[in-house]
């Protein structure tokens, strides 16, 4: 499958669960020592139960997941 492909498969992913009004939070899991580059998790939660968005955020926006 093209990146291109994989990007929008994620975005259509995410306005069929994220829908306007909801919540998205953001964690920093890691900062570099240089502080140039950091790990940021991406969640939502519902019904206290966080669901983690930063696969799909890392499709759409091209960058490399780290886990």
């Amino acid at each position: 499958m093209s990146k291109k492909q994989e990007r929008q498969e994620a975005i259509e992913y995410i306005k069929k669960h994220i829908k306007k009004g909801d919540t998205l939070y953001t964690k920093i899991v890691k900062v570099s020592p240089s502080g140039m580059s950091r790990q940021i998790t991406v969640l939502d939660i519902k019904d206290n139960t966080p669901s983690y968005w930063s696969y799909y955020v890392s499709k759409i926006l091209g960058y490399k997941l780290k886990i």
